[in-house]
């Protein structure tokens, strides 16, 4: 059996612990909205992401950040995170702080189809907020019915517009130019996505070769 260290083994988690433990800390945090994140180390208890907390660093979360811009964000300030905490070890000039409860604590809980698939009746702040918490991997999907063929869509760049209209949520609408989904008081524009035996490819490159039925919708 081998020994633990005399000092104690240290982890770095890609969020502002105690909030966001769990597997997909990153894809969470922008799921959900947040205007800022973090990296912080600690110290490996018995449990998941719940050790004493060693050091923190902030990082803000901008409107245009996926989970790929993210993450390198993150990778960049843990790199000094880690850094900073050995220094700190060696010298022995550690101060920890003992995660808390007490408020409402946020999830990272992991990632699969169901929670990655696209709702077209939540709100288009959320729906942008879910493409972007997910590209480029996972990446959001949804299922289009065209004619009468159903095509799972995988989607990693959405732009969301605020227009009230009379459509039926999950109506596609297209020009040579655009792919729209009708959503409750407003639109998602496709401009990134991938379809099946397809690249992953912007909006023009793909309408060049691919027809809409007049009835198309995502369900």
């Amino acid at each position: 059996v081998g020994k633990r260290p005399a000092r104690g083994t240290f982890n770095l988690h890609a969020s502002l612990l105690p909030q966001y433990r769990g597997a997909a800390p990153i894809n969470w945090a922008l799921i959900n909205g947040e205007s800022e994140t973090g990296v912080t180390t600690f110290y490996i208890d018995d449990k998941i992401d719940t050790g004493a907390i060693i050091l923190q660093s902030k990082v803000s979360i901008l409107e245009d950040d996926t989970a790929g811009s993210l993450h390198d964000k993150l990778m960049e300030k843990g790199q000094e995170l880690i850094l900073k905490t050995i220094n700190q070890i060696e010298c022995g000039s550690v101060a920890t702080s003992i995660q808390t409860d007490e408020k409402e604590l946020k999830t990272a809980h992991k990632l699969h189809k169901n929670n990655c698939k696209i709702d077209w009746s939540k709100s288009g702040v959320d729906i942008q907020n879910l493409v972007r918490g997910l590209n480029p991997y996972p990446g959001a999907w949804a299922l289009l019915k065209n004619g009468s063929d159903k095509l799972n869509i995988k989607i990693y760049k959405v732009k969301y517009e605020n227009n009230p209209h009379s459509n039926n949520i999950g109506t596609v609408i297209t020009n040579k130019t655009s792919i729209v989904i009708c959503i409750e008081n407003g639109y998602i524009h496709l401009t990134n996505f991938k379809f099946p035996g397809k690249k992953q490819m912007d909006v023009k490159a793909f309408l060049n070769g691919f027809k809409f039925d007049t009835n198309a919708k995502m369900i």
